[in-house]
């Protein structure tokens, strides 16, 4: 190697350490700085977390308590102070009510549903100002020893009072159950039989309220019930010489009413009755009846009393000679709701002006009511059995209504009525089915089908 190659190695080595050496401190340098940087990071947070701590700790707050209707508190007022997280914790106080039960606390005076625990730990993070919620409870008793059931699971129907409302709340009366045995409602004197209150009515819940109930007949008074069910509110008793069938069916159809008009149900008594002397001897032509409301038996003993009962006797036995069980059974519902209008107005709905109007515009004044001398269809569109009174008219409009708008589905039982003693079958069919409802008639209809839909709220109804 001449003395020019040996002077270019020392260069290039030279070169690379230089190169080496520079690399080294840039790299030195990048380590203090992102070191630099972290250490700046960290101070800024540490001086944030002191902003936030030195704002949020040492705050005080002030928990008052209001007695809202109870009687002690075993503290009024709880005062704390925030941690260093801003935490201040206060654990709700006891509270008691001599005359009923403390629930817990609200914000809110009036309110019956608590927002905080007796006892629970909660972060206050303002002054707040709780009330207690407490609650008394009352009851109304139903004496149960006559009786054999009611709508309700128990026979002490409660209602609570909340905080400061001392008034008693109110109930709402339940049906109940005699078998066999007509229903009249509650008193609140045993034996009286005065000031009567009825199922579905509001009654204050405190003392005692006594069933009122009579034999359906005084004429066949004994009745053998052999099972008993409840559809929607009314109570259906089945007496023993029901046929199976028969029971099934009417049970069906009075299912089929209730989805369409679960009013006609409401508090209602119903009984299958298989004994053709009771409907015999208990009203003239009672061979053919299918059904009775509201009676009281051919010995005239029609006091208001009996006379207001909600029971809807159907015979069993002789469904043959109904022109049809299904109308005739959504029939003798609506002499009930004809009743319970009544009990709510003080007047029934047969008796207002307008449908006793209507009753006198279609009713030939020659017409008797167990024959058919004049009888014309065109004239009067309902069966001529509607034309013996108002009460039979009312509840014939109203079925005729429910079948022409309400369960337009319907088809009349197709029976020879010709061939059997009443003689008038084609006559019934035609007037039901005639697709001519009149006007008046509906406009008539459609108005108390609306208030006892509405339960008696005639404002909603024109």
């Amino acid at each position: 190697m001449n003395d020019r190659e040996y002077e270019q190695l020392l260069n290039n080595n030279y070169n690379k350490d230089s190169n080496e050496n520079n690399s080294f401190k840039s790299h030195k340098y990048s380590v203090i700085k992102i070191i630099f940087i972290i250490i700046g990071i960290i101070i800024f947070i540490s001086i944030i977390l002191a902003i936030i701590i030195f704002k949020n700790s040492n705050k005080n707050y002030s928990v008052k308590f209001n007695l809202n209707g109870a009687d002690e508190l075993n503290q009024s007022i709880i005062n704390c102070k925030s941690d260093i997280f801003g935490h201040c914790y206060v654990i709700m106080p006891t509270a008691s009510r001599y005359d009923g039960e403390v629930l817990g606390y609200s914000n809110d005076a009036t309110s019956e549903t608590i927002e905080y625990k007796i006892n629970e730990k909660i972060d206050v993070t303002d002054n707040m100002n709780l009330y207690v919620v407490s609650r008394k409870k009352y009851t109304l008793n139903i004496d149960m020893s006559e009786i054999d059931e009611l709508s309700t699971s128990n026979s002490g129907l409660s209602c609570y009072s909340y905080n400061t409302d001392n008034s008693v709340c109110d109930v709402v009366i339940p049906q109940f159950n005699k078998k066999g045995y007509s229903v009249h409602g509650y008193v609140e004197t045993k034996g009286s039989q005065n000031q009567r209150f009825f199922p579905g009515e509001t009654h204050k819940a405190s003392g005692t309220l006594y069933p009122i109930y009579s034999i359906i007949s005084e004429i066949v008074p004994n009745i053998d019930i052999k099972e008993s069910f409840f559809i929607d509110k009314a109570y259906v008793d089945v007496e023993n010489s029901c046929p199976d069938d028969v029971v099934t069916k009417y049970t069906d159809y009075l299912k089929e009413i209730e989805k369409k008009a679960p009013f006609l149900f409401n508090y209602q008594k119903i009984i299958f009755h298989g004994d053709k002397e009771f409907f015999k001897k208990n009203i003239f032509g009672g061979e053919y009846s299918f059904a009775l409301t509201n009676f009281c038996g051919s010995n005239g003993n029609c006091d208001s009393f009996k006379n207001n009962t909600r029971s809807s006797v159907i015979n069993c036995n002789n469904y043959d000679n109904a022109f049809d069980e299904y109308l005739s059974i959504i029939h003798e519902l609506f002499h009930s709701a004809d009743s319970r209008y009544n009990f709510h107005f003080g007047k029934y709905i047969s008796d207002e002006d307008d449908v006793t109007q209507l009753y006198n515009n279609y009713r030939d004044s020659s017409l008797d009511k167990c024959y058919l001398p004049t009888y014309d269809i065109n004239n009067k569109p309902l069966r001529f059995y509607a034309y013996g009174s108002e009460k039979e008219f009312f509840s014939e409009l109203m079925t005729f209504y429910y079948i022409n708008y309400i369960d337009t589905n319907y088809k009349i039982k197709d029976i020879d009525f010709e061939k059997k003693s009443i003689g008038f079958g084609s006559i019934i069919k035609e007037a039901y089915f005639r697709g001519n409802f009149p006007d008046d008639m509906k406009k008539v209809a459609e108005k108390y089908y609306c208030i006892l839909e509405n339960n008696f709220d005639k404002n909603k109804c024109s």
